[in-house]
């Protein structure tokens, strides 16, 4: 406002003394005529802005109390807490994800997110540049966990790793009002592609089986630890293998993963034996020891899948910092045989 009137008056001191056949006085006198009736309409148009900004602010306050008006707040409980990240542009944060990663939302993007090639859950994260405000992260994977995160940028970070599947032990914090109230949800509702389940009814479904005892369909057993694999059941695209892990020793079992593979029977000559790895797009009743003479039983749910013949569908079991690793190998009619469950 003040360089406008600057100029203005540089302008009207410009005519002014570029006039001609007028007198000095005369020159002096429209020139102040000339400004005073500039400052008076910049001093209009301010008043008019200010009264106009006053009425957008009470207009935009009376829409937000109407809106407000009859509306629930989101419960506390429906929060998800979400998990500061540091990052920064020259060095790269690795997350892993105990499933396979479908979906990334970044809040802006100078924050570069790719996935690591020919790995599926691991998601790496760093700065293109640096930036001043919060942004935020969110990343949905095939066992239907939804992970939030806020993202800061540091000049210097060492969060150069980190394994969701140890967050929480396993369980996802949501926010509440009340800071010293810690609430837990196993896990927030996301739909399967290809099937009509969330992963809350998977967990039903799985908890069914559970309660059921039905035939061994192969088992298999290395020192003290057997493994065993029973009724496989199906329903809408969603195949649900239970595999129970029992414990004869006195010292507790340490899972330290199991891995599932579509494998070639046979060795053709002269090739190497063809093998898959094939991954459970949600994991029940998951546990990571199993303690002394105990057993412990986990249902692994799949997108639907077949095996030929000439095909093995091969379980691995493997300890921690250990070498009791077990090994169940199914035919293809114990897939094809899956039994429909309600």
């Amino acid at each position: 406002m003040k360089n406008t009137i600057i100029l203005l008056s540089l302008l009207a001191s410009t005519i002014a003394l570029g006039q001609k056949g007028k007198k000095a006085s005369n020159a002096k006198e429209d020139t102040a005529l000339m400004l005073a009736e500039v400052q008076q309409k910049l001093v209009e148009a301010e008043t008019t802005f200010n009264q106009y900004r006053k009425q957008n602010i009470e207009e935009n306050r009376i829409s937000k109390e109407m809106a407000l008006y009859g509306t629930k707040n989101v419960p506390s409980k429906a929060y998800i807490e979400p998990l500061l990240v540091r990052i920064t542009h020259d060095v790269t944060v690795s997350i892993i994800f105990p499933s396979k990663i479908k979906t990334i939302d970044r809040g802006v993007d100078l924050i570069q997110s790719k996935k690591v090639d020919g790995v599926e859950n691991v998601l790496k994260i760093k700065a293109e540049k640096p930036f001043d405000r919060p942004s935020n992260l969110t990343v949905i994977t095939e066992d239907g966990q939804i992970y939030v995160y806020t993202i800061v940028y540091e000049v210097f970070t060492t969060d150069y790793a980190i394994d969701m599947s140890k967050a929480n032990n396993g369980e996802r914090k949501v926010s509440t009002l009340n800071p010293n109230t810690k609430v837990s949800q196993r896990e927030n509702k996301v739909n399967f592609e290809g099937s009509g389940m969330n992963s809350e009814e998977i967990a039903q479904l799985s908890d069914k089986i559970l309660s059921t005892n039905f035939k061994v369909i192969d088992s298999e057993k290395e020192a003290n630890i057997s493994m065993v694999i029973k009724k496989i059941f199906v329903k809408d695209d969603i195949i649900f293998i239970p595999i129970q892990i029992i414990n004869g020793g006195d010292l507790n079992y340490d899972i330290e993963l199991i891995k599932f593979f579509s494998e070639d029977k046979k060795e053709v000559k002269r090739t190497v034996k063809q093998e898959m790895e094939m991954f459970p797009v949600y994991i029940h009743n998951e546990t990571e020891v199993v303690d002394k003479n105990k057993a412990k039983t986990q249902i692994f749910a799949f997108s639907k899948f077949t095996i030929s013949k000439d095909k093995y569908f091969k379980v691995v079991l493997y300890e921690k910092n250990g070498g009791r690793n077990v090994t169940c190998k199914l035919k293809y009619r114990d897939i094809n045989k899956a039994k429909y469950i309600d």
